[in-house]
């Protein structure tokens, strides 16, 4: 090209529909999207690949870093309760990873990712993932918390959504008692790490509306999960 030589990416092409384009969500298949991550995390289990330890600004276990973007958040109330999360994080949570099974996840399981096809009875299944963009080695636990922390947002019942899908993975994949009492807050830590990031990024591209746009739903989630009663909240996944 006229700026010289640059990288052209070939991927292989998969049928489907990206699941935010997809209104309906039953149980069976929010279960069924639970089941295929734990199947790739059964995959993967073992792989190892010097690519894969990193340091990436999506590893959930650098959230309680991203705490200098706090002035950058919009609102005193939002800043407080980002801040709040932030400190349980640092206090309660990650002192509790490092026992935790490690592994090789994607780690961006997102309604942009999944792909959504009709079975043969014209109900919508899981056709496939994509973008592994964000791979990392880091606690396998993680997958599900990011999975979910997606699939909640605008959802009448985001609680209930993410227990179908901790129900479909653990059946596959079965979570340590450790795992299942810090699930809870591994969600809320993705939302947090989403909103810093983006208030951060919003200071390098202030015209960029697409940032503000996007974060909305996340912050919605947040403000919502951080209503509720955290125990009660995390045992509804425990239970799941």
């Amino acid at each position: 090209g006229p700026a010289g030589p640059g990288w052209a990416r070939l991927v292989t092409y998969l049928d489907g529909t990206p699941l935010v384009n997809v209104g309906e969500r039953s149980p069976q298949l929010l279960e069924g999207i639970g089941r295929a991550l734990a199947r790739l995390d059964l995959a993967l289990r073992g792989f190892e690949h010097p690519g894969a330890h990193r340091d990436l600004i999506w590893d959930l276990e650098r959230t309680e870093g991203f705490a200098a973007a706090l002035e950058h958040v919009e609102g005193g109330p939002r800043r407080a309760l980002v801040a709040r999360h932030l400190d349980q994080l640092r206090d309660r949570v990650l002192p509790r990873l490092a026992p935790l099974e490690r592994s090789v996840i994607h780690n961006d399981a997102n309604d942009h990712n999944l792909l959504i096809a009709s079975d043969a009875g014209g109900r919508p299944t899981l056709a496939g993932l994509i973008d592994f963009g964000d791979i990392l080695h880091t606690v396998t636990v993680a997958e599900l918390a990011v999975a979910c922390a997606y699939l909640m947002l605008d959802r009448d019942e985001p609680v209930s959504d993410a227990a179908r899908v901790v129900a479909g993975y653990h059946a596959v994949r079965p979570l340590s008692p450790a795992e299942q009492a810090l699930l809870f807050d591994l969600v809320v830590a993705r939302l947090c790490a989403s909103v810093l990031i983006a208030a951060g990024r919003l200071q390098t591209e202030p015209d960029n509306e697409y940032l503000q746009i996007s974060v909305q739903p996340v912050w919605r989630l947040l403000e919502r999960l951080s209503a509720l009663d955290r125990e009660r909240a995390g045992q509804r996944l425990e239970e799941a």
